[in-house]
């Protein structure tokens, strides 16, 4: 009788990563700044500002993608998503995932009636103790990471 890989349930309930707002927000700074000194008229400027300015709030406030709010590794290498519309799918972790000392993403193959999926976890999106046994879970296995 074989015993299961890991004893416990990772449970993992990423908040926002001040990180990724601070990197997203400053790229769609430089997108404004680029827009602006373009060759074209002044409607078609104000067209695509807009359309970043738009892309830039409707991604921070959380509604331009199914955000995962709970990711759960159980054993023998599955996993649960469940969305913040509380729709919830089991999944596998695929080996093209990257793991670094301040970012991990992973990446999800396809569930039924899902698409594939990528979450990427900035080190302030995942409280200290929960990052470092998510890396070191993910060391240990393998297969999972491309470093």
């Amino acid at each position: 009788m074989s015993s299961p890989k890991y004893a416990s349930p990772l449970i993992l309930k990423p908040e926002t990563s001040r990180v990724f707002t601070g990197l997203f927000a400053l790229a769609h700074l430089g997108a404004i700044a680029v827009v602006l000194p373009l060759n074209f008229s002044w409607a078609i400027k104000i067209v695509l500002l807009t359309l970043v300015v738009v892309s830039m709030f409707v991604v921070l406030r959380g509604k331009g993608f199914a955000n995962v709010k709970i990711l759960t590794w159980k054993e023998d290498d599955e996993w649960v998503l469940q969305l913040n519309d509380g729709t919830e799918y089991e999944t596998h972790l695929l080996p093209s995932s990257y793991m670094g000392p301040w970012l991990v993403v992973l990446n999800f193959s396809k569930a039924e009636n899902q698409r594939g999926r990528s979450v990427t976890l900035f080190r302030d999106a995942l409280d200290e103790k929960s990052f470092r046994r998510l890396r070191v879970r993910l060391g240990l296995d393998g297969k999972n990471t491309d470093n």
